[in-house]
């Protein structure tokens, strides 16, 4: 497995499915599995993981465990070569994620990456 991606969740329930559906297309032909951990939504969205993404692994907090311990809850399901944390409001587009793994085996010395595009205020 080349990579695992771990979304957390609560109540997030379309822009859940926005990303998930984004996941196809932006992997780039990776081996991926992809993790999420839903701490107790009302709005529906760990049904919806599980009938319109079955393939990704559901992990289901009865209570709102937090987005650190969800994190983490997450992490220790992974098989992946490596790990990425992606926010439910996230939509991944172009070659973003191969890029991504392909910097970090062409640099084994790092041990982190994150990428984001910062906000401009006025």
């Amino acid at each position: 497995m080349d990579l695992s991606i771990i979304i957390v969740s609560r109540n997030t329930g379309e822009m859940l499915r926005r990303c998930l559906a984004s996941l196809s297309a932006g992997t780039g032909g990776l081996a991926c599995e992809v993790v999420v951990v839903d701490n107790a939504s009302r709005d529906g969205s760990a049904d919806m993981v599980r009938t319109e993404f079955p393939r990704a692994l559901l992990i289901e907090n009865d209570t709102n465990a937090g987005f650190g311990r969800a994190c983490n809850q997450g992490m220790a399901r992974t098989t992946g070569e490596y790990a990425l944390l992606l926010n439910a409001d996230t939509q991944v587009v172009g070659t973003a994620i191969p890029t991504m793994v392909a910097f970090m085996r062409a640099h084994p010395e790092v041990g982190a990456l994150s990428l984001g595009r910062l906000a401009r205020w006025p």
